[in-house]
């Protein structure tokens, strides 16, 4: 009679690194969300063409008859870079907005790795079956529940 092998249990120290990776995602403040990033995205494009628009403005402008050319200059300069630094400002937050999701996909990519090498899709040696992620559970669940739904909303009709 053969006998199958059973994969071995993980040691405390592998416990103890999923436990902490685990901990780590969880004190994650929460992932911007698509909408935000999209805003974010659009915002940074709408300042991008408004400052070029208003840099163009003030390089066409041309000196007043009475004003030096330097001084003048010097005026173009001082408005340059006004519009340059309110765009700053303005950028600021969508800037960190799409850096931060850009983190949260580093932390997402590291996690999927993590899982993969803690629950790999098959062992070399033994086929296991696979447990189902809590996505698909959710989604097998709420397949049963439609479908329970649509058997009680047939029955009614009979």
């Amino acid at each position: 009679m053969a006998t199958t092998p059973y994969p071995k249990p993980p040691s405390h120290a592998t416990l103890n690194t999923i436990q902490e990776i685990t901990q780590i995602y969880s004190s994650l403040p929460p992932r911007p969300s698509i909408e935000e990033i999209e805003a974010a995205t659009s915002t940074l494009d709408t300042l991008n063409n408004l400052e070029q628009t208003k840099l163009q403005e003030i390089s066409t402008q041309k000196p007043p008859h009475d004003v030096p050319d330097d001084l003048f200059y010097v005026l173009q300069q001082l408005k340059n870079t006004m519009v340059l630094f309110q765009s700053h400002q303005q950028r600021k937050e969508a800037i960190h907005l799409l850096q931060l999701d850009k983190m949260f996909q580093t932390f997402g990519d590291l996690i999927q790795r993590a899982s993969e090498l803690v629950s790999p899709d098959e062992d070399t040696n033994t086929k296991k079956k696979k447990l189902p992620t809590l996505l698909e559970a959710v989604e097998e669940e709420e397949e049963l529940q439609k479908s329970d739904d649509f058997e009680d909303e047939k029955g009614s009709l009979v």
